[in-house]
Formats: C-alpha cells, structure tokens, sequence
C-alpha cells in the first residue's frame, strides 16, 4: 500500500524519536518555466505524471547553478525540501526583481529569476519569508533586467531537450513499477518498493550476528551483542543484511519482507535522569506519584537499666546524621540483681586434687562466683603408668630352631623389644638338595655321586638280561621282570 499524505512517519535522529506527516515529505507540484529572454518556452510541474515537450532552440549557456559548459543536473541540484508559503507576501510563480546593490546570482541563477514554490528554504528560512535583494546592476544595467542566457547543451543534449528522471547522473528508474519509490542504494537512487510495516513488534533479546539467524516473525528485535563486546560480520543466514558489519548495541529487526534490517544503536539512546523539583507532567524527568514526606521529630528516652548518650532528638527528614549509643546500665542491674537474690549467691571455692596416675597443673583453687577465669590443666602420669605396666610385663627372648632340612638365620628377638627383629628361615641345602635356576628344590646329583664314590661305590646288577631293581635296606638287587634276551635279534 502506498504511502498518504495523511500518514504519519516517525523518525529517529540524534537518539530522539520524532513524528512528522508525510505531506511534509512528498515533493510539491510547483511549476518550473523556461524562458529565452521574455519569451516563455514552456512551463511543467516537479511532480507531474504526463511527458512534457519543451523545445529549447540552440544558444549558448552563461552558467546553471554556477557551473558552465556542458552541465549535468542531479538531484542536489533541484534542492527541493520544505515548501515555503510565500515570498515577500506572494505565493505561486514569484519573480523578485532587483533594488540597488550587486547580486551574483539567486539560488545558483543569474538572469530573471523564477522561484517556484515549493523550495526548502529562503536565507536559511522557512514559512512566510521576506527576501530583500539589493541589486545595483545586471550585466551593467539597472531597473528591470532581462538577461538572455545561452544554453550549448543540457546532459549532453542540444536543440528541443526533454529532461526525465533517468537523466538525472544519480538516477536509475530501470525496472519501475507502480506505487514504488526512489531510494538510495549507497551509489545511486533507484526504485523501491515500500516495506509494510508488521502489526506488532517484540524484542527477543541479545545476539551475535556471526552466527546463524534465527527462526522469527515479522516484528522480531534482536540486539546484537559478542562477548567480549564488538561489531561482527552478518553471517549469511540474515537475510538482507548478510556480510554487513554490525556494531556492538545495533537492533536488527525482521521485516514484512521476510529480510533483516540494522536500526539505530542501543547504547545511543538518550536516558533522562528523573528530576524530583520537576512539576510539569508532561516532562519526561517528572515524577508522578511522590509520596509526602514529613519532618516530625522523634524523641528517645530511656527506661529502667537502658542508658542513651549522644542524639536522643532528631527529625524525621533532617539533613544532617543523628548519632545515638544505646546500652546497659550495668549499676542497675547490679543493684536489681543484688536485690532479687538477697545476696544468695555463694562464693564457695573449688579445690582440685589428684589420685595415682593423674596430673594437675594451674588453678587447682577457685571460687564459685570469681569474676577471673581460671585455667586448670589436667593430664595422665606417664611416669606412674610406666611403673605400673612394666611391673605386668616380661621381655624374655623368643627363640628359633630349625627341623630336619631347615636352617634358621638372623636376629633373637624379646617379647617386648622397642625394635625391629629380622629372623630367615629356609631350606637346609648342600646335603644331597639343590635349587636350580627356576628355584626349584632338586636332588643335587654330583653331591650323590660324590657320596657313592667315597664309599667304594654300588656293585653292578647281574648281566642275565632280566630287568632288577635296588633294595634298600640291604642294598642287594632283585629280579624285577623276567626278560630273555635269547629272543633278541642278533647284533650285525
């Protein structure tokens, strides 16, 4: 839907909101004339829907806005902003003449001048103004002047020249349509179409905008925010803003259009401080609903075993503070408590003793009402105890011996030694046993055969063939089994 005159518009400037129509914003429909000399060529509004020929015959150009040769007009050049309601009283087509004095020129235009309404501004001022323009002479001469002014080309033109939109250096209308406006894009004004605005809106909170967008709803203000603080590079996903650099503070909001916008900056808006001595409802520092403050005085006074020293009298609202110690008036109470007991409290005193074992050192005498402490100190007689135990205790020696193939080695320990004993058993070998590398306990085969030879060695069984064995205990062999060796095969 395109925008009304009866609009209203809100814009943000200098941290402060302002709220204007959009009458005031849309360009008026003044006419603009074009004359050679006191010839009029034609006329056409700035804001006319219909093409407008006007052909400019051929001539030389003195200057347009100060600037000459071949002049290329843009929209700075127009300098159409606020309409003024009239020029010395007058209003429409306005032709200011001169009086004494030298002009250069009027709006950037030498020659007879024409003032269309609407213009932002005359010397700085708006509304009902009042120029006064002392001329002394034009082109040397005085009173009424015409001044033919020469045109070679307009935008690289020359003969019947019609100026369009597009031919402004900084306008682009390529692709226009319907109710679509002219906005900037950084590098030259093209056609926009005008974004609704949502129904509602609703802050979501803080965001770093290096990271994805998130999901939302036309209405959707976020406040971007990196920890530690700074500005991040919009990351793809936000739409219309993508790849743009966020200040630390700068609102992005979700648009009908289903794009990201950057705002104003948080950390500019303007906080006004509230003002108690502020009367006018209206302002923003006023603060409603102050409560009324009284200045009564309070008046402290002491009852029976409370004393006060210092402000016992001060007001509710003074200005300055009011120092007040409370405390207990210990004659009194001393003289309470004398009373109330009748002087039952005993003094008696305490006298600490000690049996076998037990030691005692400090205050071994103290009273029951002494208003010192008493320190006692009360131990175990180590020394009693040692006498006592070591009377129950024997230290004889524990002694060790080793069985048959056993060896015993180290020290004899007591049954009560203050000391570690170290006492080795083991194995008894060198008579016939032996560890091998593994330490398994073997029969010590050279020690045997040693022995055997020293006592003239065995006698060889009988050579009959058949299998014997040893006896022990008589040492003589026995036929074991019977085995014939006539059987055998001969040896070849």
């Amino acid at each position: 839907m395109a925008i009304q005159g009866s609009d209203s518009i809100v814009v943000h400037r200098g941290g402060a909101d302002y709220r204007t129509e959009a009458s005031e914003l849309i360009a008026g429909k003044g006419n603009i004339q074009l004359k050679q000399g006191n010839t009029e060529l034609g006329r056409f509004n700035v804001n006319q829907s219909n093409d407008q020929l006007i052909t400019i015959p051929e001539s030389e150009i003195t200057s347009i806005n100060g600037q000459t040769g071949d002049v290329i007009i843009d929209a700075n050049d127009l300098n159409i902003e606020f309409p003024v309601t009239s020029v010395n009283g007058m209003t429409g087509d306005v032709l200011i003449v001169g009086g004494s004095g030298d002009v250069t020129s009027v709006n950037g235009m030498t020659g007879d001048v024409t003032v269309d309404v609407p213009v932002f501004s005359v010397n700085g001022e708006t509304g009902d103004v009042t120029v006064d323009v002392p001329i002394f002479s034009v082109n040397g001469q005085t009173g009424d002047v015409v001044v033919d002014v020469p045109i070679n080309s307009v935008n690289g033109y020359t003969g019947d020249v019609v100026l369009y939109l597009d031919d402004l250096a900084d306008v682009n209308t390529s692709g226009v349509t319907v109710d679509q406006l002219l906005g900037w894009d950084g590098s030259s004004w093209v056609p926009k179409s005008p974004v609704s605005l949502p129904p509602s809106s609703q802050l979501k909170g803080f965001i770093d905008v290096a990271a994805a967008a998130p999901a939302a709803s036309a209405g959707d203000i976020w406040i971007h925010h990196k920890n530690p603080s700074g500005s991040s590079t919009a990351a793809g996903s936000w739409t219309g803003i993508a790849g743009q650099t966020i200040e630390e503070g700068t609102y992005v909001i979700y648009s009908t259009d289903n794009q990201w916008y950057s705002g104003t900056n948080a950390n500019d808006l303007t906080q006004i401080q509230s003002d108690w001595n502020v009367t006018d409802n209206n302002d923003a520092a006023f603060i409603k609903n102050k409560p009324t403050i009284g200045d009564g005085d309070y008046s402290l006074s002491a009852g029976s075993g409370v004393y006060f020293s210092g402000d016992a009298l001060f007001s509710a609202n003074q200005s300055t503070d009011a120092a007040l110690e409370i405390g207990v008036d210990s004659i009194w109470f001393n003289n309470e408590i004398n009373s109330a007991v009748g002087n039952k409290v005993g003094d008696g005193t305490y006298t600490v003793s000690t049996d076998a074992g037990i030691t005692a050192s400090g205050d071994l005498s103290f009273s029951a009402n002494q208003s010192t402490d008493a320190v006692l100190n009360l131990g175990v007689d180590s020394l009693w105890f040692n006498s006592q135990i070591s009377s129950e205790v024997g230290n004889a020696s524990i002694m060790f011996t080793g069985g048959q193939g056993i060896k015993v080695t180290g020290d004899t320990p007591t049954a009560n030694q203050k000391t570690y004993s170290n006492t080795s058993f083991a194995v008894d070998v060198g008579n016939g046993l032996a560890f091998n590398t593994s330490d398994q306990l073997i029969a010590d085969l050279q020690f045997i055969e040693n022995n055997i030879s020293a006592s003239g060695g065995l006698d060889e069984a009988p050579t009959d063939g058949n299998l014997y064995v040893r006896k022990g205990d008589t040492e003589s062999w026995l036929r074991g089994l019977p085995y014939d060796i006539s059987t055998l095969p001969a040896l070849s």
